[in-house]
């Protein structure tokens, strides 16, 4: 009975670990696309600021921050929320430590949005600082 348990509680688990990477998927796509909307809208004023002697260098901090703050707070929600859930859902399955995978999957979901960050201000950076 107990290895049943154990079956199903870890089947469970890959489901929702699966539905969430593809929930990660898609707010990470959305993010980006919305960012590149953004970056060929705001063209025309990197522009100017570029006319006015701000540096490329300036220029790409200012990208760099301006996206940060966007991926931070849906980082730091899904985080927390991926953490309370994984432990309500494992609270029932006594003598079993679910830490290691937890830590793991929330370093997973940070690299994704990372890599999705990186891949953001490299693109902001071509379309609003171009060489």
């Amino acid at each position: 009975m107990a290895k049943r348990t154990q079956e199903e509680s870890g089947l469970f688990l890959f489901i929702v670990g699966f539905l969430g990477l593809v929930f990660l998927a898609a707010t990470g796509s959305m993010i980006y696309s919305k960012q590149m909307t953004e970056a060929h809208a705001d063209v025309g004023r990197y522009a100017v600021l570029r006319k006015l002697g701000v540096s490329r260098r300036e220029l790409r901090r200012t990208i760099a921050w301006q996206t940060l703050f966007v991926f931070v707070l849906p980082l730091a929600v899904g985080t927390a929320h991926g953490y309370v859930i994984m432990k309500v859902f494992t609270a029932g399955l006594v003598g079993m430590n679910f830490t290691i995978p937890i830590l793991l999957s929330m370093g997973a979901y940070i690299v994704v949005y990372f890599v999705y960050y990186a891949v953001c201000v490299y693109s902001n950076d071509r379309i609003m600082n171009p060489a």
